[in-house]
């Protein structure tokens, strides 16, 4: 079974969380996400999640810590999920690879339809208070 990991970057500053949209026409075009991507082979997911955000939204980060590991299975594989705290360090978005972009507030969020790990993990740190301390 082939396991894809993916980095995925919960970059808060001044209260809000960047997020992204995905362009219309790719899978589950249109829906809201935390930035990343895909680990490439020898690449550290701190790795990842830095060119990623770099490729996608011309900013750059500093992962901090992992918050959370989800598993979901597809068929022929699996997708695992590492979603990390990270450190915006400069820039501000630019979509390169994305429909949209924002800095978005907690309540802003609520109005955002999201893909339902990504809403998963949302809930958590609006509940635990991440969102809105940074």
């Amino acid at each position: 079974m082939e396991i894809v990991e993916v980095g995925c970057a919960v970059i808060v500053r001044g209260g809000k969380v960047l997020v992204s949209q995905r362009k219309v026409g790719d899978s589950h075009g249109g829906l809201w996400e935390f930035p990343g991507g895909k680990r490439k082979p020898d690449e550290t997911l701190e790795n990842c999640l830095a060119r990623e955000v770099r490729e996608e939204l011309a900013v750059e980060i500093l992962p901090e810590r992992l918050l959370e590991r989800q598993d979901r299975a597809y068929p022929g594989g699996m997708i695992r999920l590492f979603f990390y705290l990270c450190q915006w360090i400069s820039g501000e978005p630019c979509c390169l690879d994305c429909q949209d972009a924002r800095w978005a507030s907690a309540p802003e969020l609520a109005g955002l339809q999201f893909l339902p790990n990504d809403q998963n993990i949302l809930a958590r740190l609006i509940h635990e208070n991440v969102i809105g301390t940074y």
